[in-house]
Formats: structure tokens, C-alpha cells, sequence
């Protein structure tokens, strides 16, 4: 099973946001955005500390609970 990293989720819910705002007629590019933001909320932000976890599973279990800056900065 490969790993989904907090850069990546995030990029390819950026992608799926854009596509459904720049090309509305793309069906299903919405629910991906929503599915991919929803699957980031619950299952790489740390609610007690704060902040991204690095690295899950695909069913949402921790592989790696630590954090990386450049996964933490703000896109600019």
C-alpha cells in the first residue's frame, strides 16, 4: 500500500478545486475536491497540537505522525 503525503493531498485538492471553478462541465471534479479536503481534515491535521501530520495510509492510519515544514508553510 503506498503512502499519501500532506503535500500531494493538498495539490491534488487544489487541482480538483481549480478544474471544477475553470471547467464547471467537468463532471465529478467538485466531489473529488470535497472527498480529497475532507479525507486531508480527517485524517492528517493534528486536532490536539495543531498543525499537518506528514504521511497516512490510504485508509487514514498514521505511518508517519511527524512534521515537516514544508509541509506546514502556507502557499504563497
Amino acid at each position: 500500500m503506498k503512502e499519501k503525503y500532506v503535500n500531494t493531498q493538498a495539490r491534488l485538492v487544489w487541482w480538483f478545486s481549480n478544474l471544477c471553478r475553470q471547467q464547471p462541465k467537468v463532471k465529478g471534479s467538485a466531489a473529488l475536491a470535497r472527498g480529497g479536503a475532507e479525507f486531508m481534515l480527517k485524517n492528517f491535521w493534528d486536532p490536539k497540537h495543531g498543525g499537518w501530520y506528514w504521511q497516512t495510509k490510504p485508509n487514514g492510519c498514521k505511518s508517519d505522525t511527524g512534521k515537516i515544514v514544508y509541509g506546514e508553510c502556507p502557499a504563497s
